[in-house]
């Protein structure tokens, strides 16, 4: 036998299953002489569950028992044990005890035998009482605590809470004039009461039933009263099992759009704070079902109280409804088990846009294995088919490998792409498009460092807990695209897609990145029906979200519903005070801002070095736009050297700053002057506009980029507002690659 550890013999254990103990014992160490239970016959009532460190207890049985047995059950089997004097084998029941007519004690003895000094005595003190449900007993309440268990006759000791500001409880017993009643010595009336107080920590209550032969029974109740602290935050909240660290004041989990329940359990910082989840309270670490209703996004909110009373913190759950129930789980080969290889031999093809689709079918081997609540699809691509296909086929511009209906909603997609393979793909510049029903991403693998081995994409869902900051409502999950290796210079490999289930406004909703440095950074994307896009991005964590904030000066105003989804796309910023002030003039410095602000990330460099204006200065807030702008070809100046920041911009200079800026986006066909002087005859005051903004301001009205004013004005001389401002910004946005 181990030195340092012993197993409990096996007539131990036999006798442990008789009895039904539901757990082996093992000795801690050579010497042990602890019991590790106790048994009686008949049944006995202790004042405490057994413990083996506490060596002392009151127990009671009906009068009517003339004898009793004890069965001791040692932590080592190595042991001698006596009872009242008398040796008993470990596990087996004593001979009868005579039971006095009041108190009866009984002694066990346990003695190490491989360390006789090694000796523990534990006492039981037997009370003869009478059945107090025959005397007429019938209940203990106490009012102002939370008990743990409704009052039985059988059941003698109690454990509950009363809250923080709770100061006194009621207890109340109701029984037949028979029974002589005290509660913590006092005595009171058959049925009556007693107020207690109750102080932070541990107060005891003990009420004692006595009939008129003298036999008795009595019952405590253990209350806790918290210290008034305040702490009313939630540690962690499982929902349908999965567990979710609390980091904020949102909770978000997504269930199939079938379903009609969920299950969460809510364990909060501080297990005496309150809970109320969805308008009912409910115990902390308890499991709660929560019904859904039919729509796609369920709110269910959460208070929580701290143990103060007064301090409250409100969260809210977001139950997603996804799409229908082959799109979120999956075909047949949902269910398939650990290690399931399937592969198919169908031939590949090219389709019309340049595509060669592989999925499990064809072009690829892949194995299936479980990975905590979902399946992780390993894919390997078929290296000989798709060589095949490459080198017949010179118009191939993008393998697909479409696994979109054969994931999960918890499942991880991973791609694995031999070096052979890769090589062909860089040399081809041939992109791969992976496709999970979480997400897409787009790689292409020429912007791809230490693939020289080849290299593994995998899209996955990552359950992260952020605090939304009561700004943003989400209308995704958090979809984790990962690659191997790294972006091999400034630009980022990854196109990203993420398909939204919910019925949130897809085109109003933004892509976020996050990471625990930085949150939430805003990521440009564009929008396809249920799909947002985003270009050039590393690997991370994506979200979808709705900003929720807005202007508080425009809401009626003629530019509210464009000022309103532009503050929404966080294209467009305001004051500190949440204004925009929209009829303010808004100057060159500002509107090239706005401008660059929205479509940075799709300008090209057209001029090399520094910007050449003597106005612009390195400190100033606008340096950093001014200097891209003018790299980008979008801003002269108002001199060769000047480019007048702070004054006011004009219709016209606004005009042909956002026509240049369009040209960056999508390609406008060329206007002649001639084309230009038509376009603007037909407004009442197009000789006033000046001659070098003439095509510039026609270009910009023949593309739905800038209107007139009221009267047929073109208004080309006056100063811009803020809300015309975000209004051409949106336009050349809108025109050209969306939102």
């Amino acid at each position: 036998m181990k030195k340092g550890k012993k197993v409990i013999s096996f007539f131990m254990v036999l006798a442990m299953f008789v009895f039904s103990l539901p757990m082996q014992v093992f000795a801690e160490e050579i010497g042990e002489s602890r019991l590790f239970s106790v048994d009686f016959s008949p049944k006995v009532d202790m004042n405490r569950e057994f413990n083996p460190d506490i060596y002392t207890y009151t127990t009671s049985v009906n009068t009517s028992e003339k004898s009793i047995a004890v069965t001791p059950y040692a932590m080592d089997s190595n042991t001698t044990i006596r009872v009242n004097g008398t040796v008993v084998t470990n596990g087996t029941p004593s001979l009868p005890i005579t039971l006095d007519q009041e108190i009866t004690l009984i002694t066990i003895e346990v003695q190490s035998i491989d360390v006789p000094s090694n000796v523990k005595n534990y006492v039981f003190s037997v009370k003869k009482t009478i059945n107090l449900d025959d005397t007429g007993l019938k209940s203990i309440v106490v009012e102002g605590a939370t008990v743990d268990h409704p009052f039985s006759t059988e059941k003698s000791y109690y454990t509950g809470r009363v809250e923080a500001t709770q100061s006194y409880v009621s207890v109340k017993t109701t029984a037949f004039n028979s029974a002589i009643t005290k509660i913590n010595g006092n005595l009171v009336s058959s049925s009556g009461s007693l107020v207690v107080e109750m102080k932070t920590g541990i107060n005891t209550i003990f009420v004692e039933m006595t009939s008129l032969n003298g036999a008795s029974k009595s019952y405590t109740f253990v209350l806790t009263k918290p210290e008034a602290n305040n702490n009313a935050n939630i540690r962690s909240i499982l929902i349908n099992g999965k567990d979710f660290a609390e980091n904020g004041s949102v909770f978000v989990d997504y269930v199939s759009s079938n379903a009609t329940n969920l299950n969460v359990v809510i364990n909060p910082s501080d297990n005496f704070s309150s809970i109320n989840l969805d308008g009912k309270y409910v115990t902390a670490g308890s499991s709660t079902n929560l019904n859904l209703r039919q729509e796609s996004i369920n709110v269910f909110p959460i208070v929580i109280t701290a143990a103060n009373g007064i301090t409250t913190k409100t969260y809210n759950l977001h139950i997603i409804r996804l799409g229908t129930s082959n799109s979120t789980t999956g075909d047949v080969n949902n269910n398939a088990a650990s290690g399931t290889s399937y592969a198919g031999n169908t031939s590949l093809a090219v389709d019309s846009k340049g595509d060669v689709v592989v999925t499990d079918g064809a072009g690829a081997t892949t194995t299936l294995s479980r990975q905590g609540s979902g399946r992780l699809h390993s894919v390997n691509l078929d290296t000989q088919a798709i060589q095949k296909i490459l080198r017949s086929n010179s118009k191939v511009s993008e393998i697909v490998v479409d696994y979109s209906k054969k994931t999960g909603l918890n499942d991880s997609l991973n791609l694995n792409i031999d070096s052979t393979l890769t090589k062909l793909l860089q040399d081809r510049k041939v992109k791969v498009k992976l496709m999970s029903i979480n997400g897409y991403a787009t790689a292409d693998l020429t912007l791809l460092r230490d693939w020289n081995n080849g290299g593994s994409i995998t899209i996955s869902r990552a359950n992260i807990g952020v605090n939304y900051e009561d700004e943003y409502i989400p209308a995704s999950g958090f979809i984790r695209f990962e690659y191997t290796g790294g972006p091999l210079g400034v630009y980022n490999p990854l196109d990203i897609e993420i398909p939204i289930y919910s019925d949130a406004d897809v085109k109003l909703a933004n892509v976020y990145r996050f990471d625990e440095i930085s949150g939430f950074t805003l990521i440009p994307s564009t929008t396809e029906e249920k799909v947002k896009r985003s270009k050039g991005v590393s690997d991370g964590d994506f979200i979808v979200m709705n900003f929720k904030k807005s202007f508080t000066d425009i809401k009626n105003h003629w530019s509210f519903k464009l000022l309103d989804f532009m503050s929404k796309k966080q294209v467009i910023s305001g004051y500190p005070d949440d204004s925009f002030r929209p009829d303010r003039y808004v100057t060159r410095a500002e509107f090239t801002s706005m401008l660059i602000k929205a479509i940075s990330e799709h300008l090209d460099t057209v001029n090399v070095g520094e910007e050449p204006f003597s106005d612009v200065n390195t400190n100033d807030w606008y340096y950093a736009v001014v200097d891209e702008g003018w790299k980008a070809a979008l801003i002269t100046g108002i001199t060769s050297d000047s480019f007048g920041p702070n004054q006011n911009i004009t219709r016209e200079q606004m005009a042909a700053i956002a026509v240049r800026a369009f040209n960056q986006l999508k390609t406008l066909p060329e206007m002649t002057t001639t084309q230009a002087n038509s376009i603007l005859g037909k407004y009442n005051d197009s000789k006033v506009v000046s001659s070098w903004a003439k095509v510039d301001l026609a270009t910009a009205i023949d593309h739905k980029i800038i209107d007139g004013l009221g009267n047929n004005r073109l208004a080309s001389r006056d100063l811009a507002t803020r809300a015309q401002a975000a209004t051409v910004v949106y336009k050349v946005l809108n025109e050209s690659i969306g939102f």
